[in-house]
């Protein structure tokens, strides 16, 4: 089976208040279009939310259909008119198909912004004051106090609307924000306020603890959120997630507080970010034990509001193939304590499935630091070519660099899709990264080629894929690290009964494929020559260790990277044993 956008019969206007439908043709092995009232399930990544979910939740505010995906239901000509929330956020578009083939299929489209008429929100406020001490002075001058004049003022406003006719802005500021108790931040210190400006309904239950869907408009952790947008095309300063899902090395998914341009065009498109920030991307993927939790996550400081949680199920064999997946949504499905890094589950979470395929837990979020506030940007670039919508080939290349203080690291990767009608296609991508930490650098290659064919009766594929242990930026599986694997498999059908199935493939490991392994604790200078030798690439440091320091002391114990001194055991760096070292 197979899923074809629709584009006639899809309604694509972002305007808060009519529901977007996107219309799916749903074809068969013969590619003839799949019989009335036949339904299925998908599944569409955030913002965005289905009708057939949010109903659900109306209807059970307390449960709301726990952990279940949006479903379909198909209609005449094979169509299913996907209905999904009212949403004023305009951009791309992401629903993900699940035919039972283990090849999951995406449907992207785009959400155009709705010219309207200028609306116009805000209000200020100010307190003036003098301070005038009597009393004991000299006990209220040593508390710090002093006479003064103070003065309390807020000015926050909110305002929409059209710009010559073609435009959309949307512009909102707020003075309060970005100020603790020694006053406002500067713009490259980390963010006090959290991403996303979601609410916790746990703290206001009398107003959100129910079937209530709060959504921000022009959410932003800083002062100032303003969006430019026409047709597919928009500019943006606020929080945003970078959105880089369409390939696999270069993927980059983060939710970021600065810059974002994204433009998708008939034969051109881009996607590029920016950001000051001093967070740092984590990964956690966690075995399912049977129970609901607690599950403990790598890093405490969690920034508020980054989290994403999703559960995967992975062949047992071949890990790089996920079975199924499925994204959990915050405060419904799972409680997270940002402070100490749990997180707990309204159901628990299998160690494998039925046919023995593990169940991992991933969490994807960012985590704080007090360092100093670096650049960190990236983006994509694509140009498609062919006159045939459905045939279109693609090339892409992409860039990626964060300037996290001790842990700088750069991305590049090209991709191309080349398409041989609408049954074949062959998948290449390449990339190659650079990163230090305070164990030393760290650089790898890695590449990914796959040709695929389905038609009526066969479907087959042959790839080739290679990711080296010290490749990525913590975006790719764990599982994937320091492997190569090579392999093909194919399905004829040669009745409506009867089917003949094959594959093979071989793959290797390489010495510590165990991704990035992160020592916290009471590290000690002269401990890192020794965790780096068995295998840790990172650690995290106390509040009162320096970064600068620890990257000095690799130098100072078994002479860091000039091998002055020899090491007669095995490593992680050195795999073959040193038999004779001559005098």
């Amino acid at each position: 089976a197979s899923a074809v956008f629709d584009a006639r019969r899809s309604q694509l206007v972002a305007d808060g208040r009519t529901a977007p439908v996107i219309a799916v043709r749903m074809l068969d092995k013969e590619r003839q279009p799949v019989r009335r009232g036949a339904g299925g399930e998908f599944q569409v990544a955030a913002p965005y939310l289905s009708q057939d979910q949010a109903d659900a939740i109306q209807r059970e505010p307390l449960t709301g259909r726990l952990g279940g995906r949006a479903r379909y239901q198909i209609g005449d000509d094979g169509v299913a008119l996907i209905a999904l929330q009212p949403t004023t956020q305009a951009g791309e578009v992401v629903l993900n198909f699940d035919f039972g083939s283990g090849r999951p299929q995406e449907i992207r489209t785009w959400f155009k912004p709705d010219l309207r008429e200028w609306v116009l929100v805000g209000f200020a406020e100010g307190t003036t004051g003098f301070k005038k001490l009597s009393g004991s002075m000299e006990s209220l001058q040593a508390s710090g106090a002093s006479e003064q004049l103070f003065d309390q003022n807020r000015v926050a406003f909110y305002a929409k609307g059209q710009v010559k006719g073609e435009y959309l802005m949307t512009l909102a500021y707020d003075s309060a924000k970005e100020k603790n108790a020694s006053g406002s931040k500067l713009f490259n210190q980390s963010l006090s306020q959290p991403l996303g400006q979601a609410i916790d309904p746990n703290q206001f239950y009398t107003l959100y603890g129910d079937a209530t869907q709060p959504q921000f408009d022009a959410a932003s952790a800083r002062k100032l959120y303003l969006k430019i947008e026409k047709a597919q095309f928009y500019a943006m300063f606020g929080d945003y997630d970078t959105g880089l899902s369409v390939t696999e090395l270069g993927r980059y998914g983060r939710t970021l507080n600065g810059f974002k341009s994204e433009y998708k065009g008939e034969r051109f498109g881009y996607n590029a970010f920016a950001s000051m920030t001093a967070q740092s991307f984590r990964k956690d993927e966690i075995q399912g034990d049977g129970t609901s939790g607690l599950y403990r996550l790598a890093s405490r400081d969690i920034v508020i509001n980054s989290d994403r949680v999703r559960i995967e199920v992975r062949d047992r064999f071949r890990p790089e193939i996920i079975v199924s997946t499925r994204a959990y949504t915050r405060y419904l499905d799972y409680q997270i304590d940002y402070a100490l890094g749990t997180l707990f589950f309204r159901e628990p979470i299998a160690s494998r499935d039925a046919d023995f395929n593990p169940v991992f837990v991933v969490v994807e979020y960012e985590s704080g630091s007090q360092l100093d506030a670096k650049l960190t940007y990236g983006g994509r670039v694509a140009v498609k070519v062919g006159d045939n919508p459905g045939e279109k080939s693609e090339v892409g290349l992409s860039r990626i660099h964060e300037g996290n203080v001790g842990r700088e690291a750069s991305l590049t990767a090209a991709d191309s899709t080349i398409r041989f009608g609408d049954t074949t296609k062959l998948r290449t991508e390449i990339a190659s990264s650079q990163r230090n930490s305070a164990l030393g650098k760290e650089n790898g290659n890695a590449y990914v080629a796959e040709f695929s064919h389905v038609d009526a009766s066969l479907a087959a594929r042959a790839y080739a894929r290679q990711q080296d242990a010290g490749f990525g930026l913590g975006q790719q599986a764990g599982s994937e690290a320091g492997t190569r694997k090579i392999g093909a498999d194919a399905r004829l059908q040669l009745s409506e009964t009867v089917q003949l199935q094959a594959e093979a493939y071989r793959q290797a490991a390489e010495l510590a494929s165990f991704g990035e392994i992160i020592a916290s604790g009471d590290v000690l200078a002269d401990m890192l020559p020794l965790l780096r030798r068995c295998g840790f690439s990172a650690v995290q440091l106390r509040a009162d260790q320096s970064v600068e320091s620890a990257q000095r002391a690799l130098g100072f114990f078994d002479g860091g990277h000039d091998h002055q001194y020899h090491h007669y055991q095995r490593s992680t760096l050195a795999p073959a044993v040193v038999a004779a070292v001559a005098a």
